[in-house]
This record gives structure tokens, sequence and C-alpha cells, in this order.
């Protein structure tokens, strides 16, 4: 499933009853959801295919004028968390009371978005943006509460856009306090989806950025299914266990015939800073502990190791990427690919 941008599009699905909270409660319960970092690491790390995706959010201040008041002003950038220095998509955001008493949040799109990637790392004091240099508006929706939650979706018709080849973008939204779930499709003139969500949502969580490892989830997600040599023979398959920053474990089934048929593969860095997949066998008569230290290669992961097997060890070298493993097994090698 290609990714597809999102950048909090929202209707409002039913009036606020009369005795929900205020307009400006939920303003401001809306703007301190969407502050912060999010990405789809969690989600990413099981699907091959599913990108790691993160989305930062910031207020911001006006030049020259002030926000209307209840009104809060928004810088939001999405990237590939391993391309954190490269979004690909920049917008403001207005997030404010409509005169129904619902939550309105307009994108404007900045006319030079390369002059604010990375205004969030700045302190907030020299957060300051000037809507003469933003285009109009381009998408109005509108929020509403659901529970806990706050759900909706763009019209029927979406919003114009130029992404991708699509020209027109839809998405349904449910806005939770630990992030979003999406479901977004962009389409062409033609009315054609071109990207985006099938049958399946993606899904934000929030982060610690700080304590994140873009390079370290990466190589998990690489690693991590089912996959096998030509023709569907002998493999490994392999499942998250633990997902936590800075550390994933992986529960592995093993049809190679060489090494223990399960164990757990935990990855980690090392004192110096290196990825870190060790292996340790949950079989008790085939107690093993293989380890192999990976180097980023672009795009790609190659690590050399060893695993101590019938009192000798054995070299263990690998190429990991998303088309799949080339593993090198006591100088013998073999081609794995994702099934």
């Amino acid at each position: 499933m290609r990714f597809a941008p999102l950048f909090v599009a929202l209707l409002a699905l039913q009036p606020l009853a009369a005795a929900a909270p205020t307009s400006s409660d939920d303003v401001r319960e809306v703007v301190a959801r969407l502050v912060g970092v999010v990405d789809t690491s969690r989600q990413a790390i099981g699907r091959r295919r599913a990108p790691d995706v993160r989305i930062t959010t910031c207020p911001v201040r006006l030049a020259g004028r002030d926000a209307a008041p209840g009104t809060t002003y928004l810088y939001q950038e999405q990237a590939l968390s391993l391309e954190l220095d490269k979004p690909y998509r920049q917008r403001l955001l207005r997030i404010g009371p409509t005169a129904d008493s619902r939550v309105e949040s307009a994108t404007f799109k900045p006319k030079n978005p390369e002059t604010l990637t990375g205004l969030c790392a700045r302190p907030e004091a020299e957060r300051l943006v000037s809507l003469a240099t933003a285009a109009p508006v381009d998408c109005r929706v509108v929020l509403a509460p659901a529970g806990d939650d706050f759900v909706g979706s763009t019209p029927s018709e979406g919003c114009a856009a130029n992404v991708r080849g699509a020209v027109r973008i839809t998405n349904t939204i449910t806005l939770r306090r630990d992030g979003m779930d999406t479901l977004d499709r962009g389409f062409d003139a033609a009315g054609t989806q071109v990207w985006g969500a099938t049958d399946d949502t993606y899904q934000f969580r929030r982060i610690d950025p700080t304590r994140q490892d873009p390079e370290l989830n990466a190589l998990a997600k690489y690693l991590a299914g089912r996959l096998a040599g030509a023709g569907g023979e002998a493999g490994y398959s392999a499942e998250p266990v633990s997902i936590a920053p800075g550390q994933v474990d992986l529960l592995v089934e093993n049809t190679l015939g060489e090494g223990p048929a399960r164990g757990l593969l935990l990855l980690r860095r090392s004192d110096d800073g290196r990825l870190q997949a060790s292996f340790t066998s949950v079989e008790p008569t085939a107690a093993t502990a293989c380890t192999v230290r990976f180097l980023r290669e672009g795009e790609r992961f190659r690590g050399e190791g060893g695993c101590p097997l019938a009192g000798r060890t054995v070299s263990l070298g690998a190429i990991v990427g998303r088309d799949g493993i080339d593993l090198t097994i006591a100088g013998r090698s073999r081609r794995l690919q994702p099934q």
C-alpha cells in the first residue's frame, strides 16, 4: 500500500449535544492532540510495504498580526522517517471555532516551503510565519467529538490537490489521544484512485522523537515477515513480539535447515552505535547466540557476524532491503524474498 500524505482533513459527522463541552474547549483539545510528533513505525514494522512516516506539528505566531480570538495557527510537516530533512508535505493549519460551535481546520500551503523545513525544532518565539507567503486556503474541514475521539471525513468531492498525479484527495480520520488513524486516497481527473489506502487505515501514534530510531525500525521491518528462496523453498518467518523505542524483538521460525528452528531476534544499538541483531534460540537443547552488526547503505543494510554451531563459529553475512535478503552462511549464499 503506497503511502499518500495526510494533513488533518476532518468533517463533522454530528452536532454537539447540549451537554457537550464548548467549542473553545474542543478547539484547545484538538490543538493539544495535533501538536507533537506521531509516526507509523509500529504499523510499518509488521508490514513490509507500509511506510514509516512522521508528522511533526507545532504552534506558530503570525507576522504583523494576531490570530483571531479562539484561533490557533499550527505548522505541520510530513516526511519519511529515514528522510526527516526532506519533508514531502508542509502546511499551515488554522484551527478555530465555527459559527455553529464546531471546530474548523483550514489548510494553507506555503509558497516557499523549504524556508520552513525544521521549523518545529526552533524555539517557539522564533516560529514566525506570514500568511502573505502562503497560498489561499486549499481545504476547509470541520470536526466533531465522538466519544473520546474526534472523527470526520472530507466532503464527498474531497479537496483539490496536486500530489503525485492526484487532483482530488478524500479522507476519513479518527483523532485519538495517542495519535490518529487515517484512510486517505488520491484520485486523478478521471476519478481513478492513484494512491492511498485500500481497506486499512494508516495508524499514526505519538512518539518521543529523541528516543525513536528510524534506522533500527527500518531494519526490523525488512527482517520481519515471511521470507523464502525462489519457488518458496526454505526460509524463515519473523513476527514482532515487542516494540519499544530503540529496541524491537522478533520471534523467528527457521526453516533454512541450519541452526535452531525457533528463537528470538533482538534488535538494538551496540555500545559503539552500530545496529546489532542478536539471535537466541528458545530451544533448551540448542542454546545458540548469533550476532550480526549492520551499517546502513542508502536504502539497504549490510551486516557481518557469526554464529556458534557444532563447536565452531560459522560466519554470517547479510544485505537486507525492502525487496529481500541476500544471506551468506559459511560462504554459501542464498536469496530470500518476501512471500
